[in-house]
């Protein structure tokens, strides 16, 4: 069974971009890039980089591109403990600019997707059929 996992990018609050980085809705200042949830038993890497996502067509109606971004996990720490369902993993991320390639998202049937691709794409086990019948989970 996998672990439910918070994942938290963080980076230094003065790097690159921290006027736009603010906490909802006191508006304090943060290192924050991205937090999300994971539902998988794999998880970021020193390496890896934060994924980005836009309506290249049609901007602010959804996504239908995704690129790498130019923020680069540089170290990987996990926080576990046995009593709790969940772990906790910070990702330190440094800015380290990339040429874009975005990539056209194509449309997936879900309704013969398999386990493994939906738990890869972050649902729990128990909206596997809700999403196969195409019922809204409120992911």
């Amino acid at each position: 069974m996998e672990t439910e996992s918070w994942v938290i990018f963080k980076t230094k609050p003065s790097a690159e971009g921290w006027e736009d980085r603010k906490l909802q809705p006191s508006g304090s200042l943060t290192g924050i890039l991205s937090e999300e949830r994971w539902y998988s038993d794999r998880l970021p890497k020193a390496g890896d980089r934060l994924r980005q996502y836009e309506n290249l067509e049609s901007p602010g109606q959804g996504v239908s591109h995704g690129s790498d971004s130019d923020w680069l996990v540089t170290n990987v720490a996990v926080f576990e403990d046995d009593s709790q369902p969940y772990r906790i993993v910070v990702c330190d991320c440094d800015y380290s600019p990339v040429e874009r390639k975005w990539e056209e998202l194509g449309s997936v049937d879900l309704s013969k997707a398999t386990d493994e691709y939906l738990t890869e794409i972050g649902l729990k086990p128990d909206q596997f059929d809700q999403v196969r019948n195409r019922e809204s989970v409120g992911v």
